[in-house]
């Protein structure tokens, strides 16, 4: 019981961490890339990093939702 407890306390806390390790790195990559590119290509640039980010928070929540009905089934 002590570990279920235990996992769903921290695990969620341990997507939290990855997804903003994740954010700072894409941030970066980002940056890099609209400096990079043409003015005219910035609003589409801008469209597809918001949907990468939208979808990383879905498919983290997706593996929270899964891992913690797992853990509470075993």
């Amino acid at each position: 019981m002590l570990i279920k407890t235990t996992f769903i306390i921290f695990y969620p806390l341990f997507l939290l961490f990855l997804y903003y390790i994740f954010l700072i790195f894409a941030k970066r990559l980002h940056k890099h890339t609209l400096a990079k590119s043409e003015k005219s290509a910035h609003p589409l640039l801008e469209k597809n990093f918001n949907s990468m980010n939208f979808f990383v928070k879905i498919n983290l929540l997706a593996l929270f939702i899964i891992s913690t009905v797992i853990i509470l089934i075993l």
